[in-house]
């Protein structure tokens, strides 16, 4: 949702009809492309400087998973929630490779 001048992330809860901002404009600034853990409980998107993840209920503080001065895209986790896709502009190709080794959950 855009918000000003920075787009934020943030959560729709229907059955209460209530939102809820997971980011402030320093996090999350590098969206469109945010991704869903497969059991729901954490959104994966870019910010400058790399990936990071964030609970979707807003509980907690976002974490860095990568950092890099390029863009990184996130695509989709694996089934299991171990390994997350995600493209990186290099010298003007594209990457996709791990985030990290244990679920998030």
């Amino acid at each position: 949702m855009t918000n000003g001048s920075s787009q934020d992330i943030w959560i729709y809860e229907w059955r209460r009809d209530t939102m809820t901002r997971l980011t402030f404009g320093t996090v999350g600034s590098g969206l469109p492309n945010s991704v869903w853990s497969p059991d729901g409980r954490y959104i994966v998107s870019y910010d400058n400087g790399g990936l990071f993840s964030i609970r979707s209920d807003g509980a907690g503080k976002p974490e860095a998973l990568t950092q890099s001065d390029n863009l990184q895209v996130p695509f989709s986790f694996t089934p299991d929630g171990k390994r997350l896709a995600w493209m990186e502009s290099r010298r003007g190709g594209m990457t996709c490779g791990p985030c990290r080794s244990k679920p998030m959950r």
